[in-house]
């Protein structure tokens, strides 16, 4: 009677703890493990994002650097100042010229997104405000304070620009029927002639001075 009973109880207990303890165990453990592997593969998700998202900066960044050192070089070879000098002698790389061209490259970066998202429909808008932010950086910082342009980085652009004057003063005199016109285009070549000369005796004056 006894062990009847005694194996009833055992028997008793094991389905207790079958079902009590083992096997609310074996499902915590089932659905702790399925939460595991979703975290791991969540984790794994996340780093080729990353590893992507980081591949395509780098892809972003080296493009924009290119083109912006391209434009520099475009805007102090190719810019308005310089195609109108009267004589390629009166053109010379001065820091202006080259303030001038991290200008035109600037304004590319925005304007290039603009054009992107107008054609294709992307636009990346740090690239953007990174782009603002350096054109408005360069013309009120460096243009407009003209920022370490000492007196050789002056006349330098000084005599390009008068040259300038001396390309349209020309072409409006042989054109113009506007004889008030012509005298003042006529008075504007006599003296930019005479300032440009001038300068150029003081740059190589300073050249001599500081070679």
């Amino acid at each position: 009677m006894i062990c009847v009973d005694l194996l009833k109880l055992k028997n008793d207990i094991y389905v207790l703890f079958k079902y009590y303890f083992l096997q609310p165990y074996i499902t915590i453990k089932c659905i702790m493990q399925n939460i595991y592997n979703k975290k791991q593969s969540i984790c794994f998700h996340y780093f080729f994002c990353m590893l992507y998202t980081l591949a395509m900066m780098e892809s972003i960044l080296k493009r924009q650097s290119i083109m912006f050192i391209v434009m520099v070089i475009i805007g102090m070879l190719f810019n308005p100042m310089n195609i109108l000098a009267y004589r390629f002698s009166d053109l010379y790389i001065s820091l202006t010229l080259f303030y001038g061209g991290l200008l035109m490259a600037s304004n590319m970066i925005w304007g290039h997104e603009i054009v992107h998202y107008l054609h294709s429909g992307h636009f990346n808008i740090y690239v953007f405000f990174i782009g603002i932010a350096l054109s408005v950086i360069v013309s009120t910082m460096l243009l407009r304070r003209q920022l370490y342009v000492n007196d050789n980085e002056w006349l330098k652009r000084m005599i390009s620009h008068h040259s300038t004057a001396l390309t349209t003063s020309h072409n409006i005199y042989n054109t113009s029927t506007n004889k008030d016109i012509q005298i003042l285009a006529k008075t504007i070549i006599d003296t930019q002639e005479e300032e440009i000369l001038q300068m150029q005796s003081l740059l190589s004056e300073t050249h001599n001075v500081n070679p």
